[in-house]
């Protein structure tokens, strides 16, 4: 039987934020953990709380809560209608415990994005409920091509969701009611600019201004394309559409995008796995008074090279961290240099797997 484990860098639960970012390189330390899955899991997500996780695999959804520092199986989200989960994300807290699955549709190839929602004492009671309280609420199954990623978009816009199809689609759904999670629409849908394939989704978490998001891309079939690279887009309110804001090339594309969730003097970061390379760029935006028109600018900060090729990139909650993925199991945590701008690495560890 084969055992899939995985590894968490975990920080101080309480203090304040600074407090918190500061300790975080000092206290880390990593906790294994036995997933359900009958095999790989595709994607993983944490809630804001950081005591609930989810992850997706070709057995479906499975959720797990932190007891006593301990993560145990709390839920496996199946449906007949559900094939093989890619992508899986959590909304913020504010409209419950809500999660949005990215599937691709089994025997076809089409995908499909479902939005369960956890019930908790005290609500009405609904048939549907599969296990442990969750309930699916809606399924969107009008996707060309399989869900490589689904993505909330910041909570002060509304409960909202981004699907990214493997083709070359982005739609956007909306929920018509925050306290009903079954009433969406289809609020967009447009296709990302010439013959690019978008990989992955990030939004920026802007309070202000235009809804924004960055898509990274590579060329057809995953070949180097003159398209390839990102693509930063933004949501004009007035004629409800997207509009391609800027385009930043790299030759090898792009799969994996985080934004940091701090601002300065107007400039946010946004990190970008090209194969080995991950790029950090300072990102600006302009925006007019109403908000109908916006610019944006991109600048390339600095270059990270890796052994092997990246597969993510998260930001920590200051913005002073990046944390880094590849595909040797391994996690790096980095940082900028004060004095040089240099980034270096401050730790790393690298992931296990046993077979018995």
């Amino acid at each position: 039987k084969r055992r899939l484990t995985f590894e968490i860098f975990s920080g101080p639960a309480t203090g304040t934020t600074n407090e918190r970012a500061m300790a975080s390189s000092s206290s880390t330390h990593v906790t294994e953990v036995e997933l359900a899955e009958a095999g790989l899991a595709t994607d993983v997500t944490y809630d804001v709380s950081n005591t609930c996780m989810a992850t997706t695999s070709m057995t479906g959804l499975h959720v797990y809560k932190n007891v006593q520092n301990r993560w145990d199986l709390a839920a496996t989200l199946q449906d007949e209608s559900m094939p093989e989960c890619c992508t899986v994300d959590w909304a913020h807290p504010e409209f419950g415990s809500v999660l949005a699955a990215g599937c691709r549709s089994a025997g076809a190839s089409g995908g499909s994005v479902f939005i369960w929602e956890e019930e908790h004492p005290g609500k009405i009671a609904d048939a549907l409920r599969p296990a442990a309280g969750w309930v699916l609420r809606a399924a969107f199954r009008e996707c060309e091509s399989p869900v490589l990623q689904v993505a909330f978009a910041p909570s002060h816009k509304g409960l909202r969701v981004a699907a990214v199809e493997a083709e070359g689609l982005v739609r956007t759904y909306e929920c018509l009611s925050v306290l009903d999670a079954t009433e969406w629409e289809l609020q967009s849908c447009f296709a990302v600019e010439g013959n690019a394939l978008p990989h992955s989704l990030a939004w920026m978490p802007e309070e202000e201004g235009p809804l924004v998001m960055a898509l990274g891309c590579s060329g057809p079939d995953g070949l180097s394309s003159e398209h390839a690279g990102v693509q930063v887009w933004g949501y004009l309110e007035p004629c409800a559409s997207w509009r391609l804001a800027c385009t930043v090339s790299v030759h090898e594309g792009v799969t994996a995008l985080s934004w940091s969730p701090i601002a300065i003097n107007g400039v946010r970061m946004l990190a970008g796995a090209s194969n080995t390379t991950v790029i950090i760029w300072q990102v600006t935006m302009i925006c007019s008074e109403d908000g109908a028109q916006f610019d944006i600018a991109v600048q390339e900060l600095a270059q990270i090279s890796h052994a092997s090729a990246v597969c993510q990139t998260e930001w920590n909650m200051t913005g002073s961290t990046l944390a880094t993925s590849t595909v040797n199991q391994s996690v790096a945590l980095w940082s900028a240099n004060l004095g040089t701008g240099e980034w270096q690495m401050q730790t790393e560890v690298t992931g296990q797997e046993e077979c018995a």
